[in-house]
């Protein structure tokens, strides 16, 4: 929860998906089973629900940008 502007990020990820950068919206929209979103009391609160096990970690890891040497 914060209290500033409303802001949406799972819609911010439908806009940006193309954009490789914002890493930890992909990787925690990866990971998440279900991401909810709603604004109350002048409040952003987002509730993800996480199932993870070997492939939720996999999905995860390939959104992070490749290491060079």
């Amino acid at each position: 929860m914060d209290l500033s502007e409303h802001f949406d990020p799972t819609l911010f990820y439908q806009l940006n998906k193309d954009d490789k950068t914002h890493i930890g919206i992909r990787m925690v929209t990866e990971l998440a089973r279900d991401i909810r979103y709603f604004s109350a009391f002048n409040s952003n609160n987002l509730i993800v629900s996480l199932d993870l096990n070997g492939d939720e970690a996999a999905r995860a890891a390939a959104c992070l940008p490749a290491s060079g040497p």
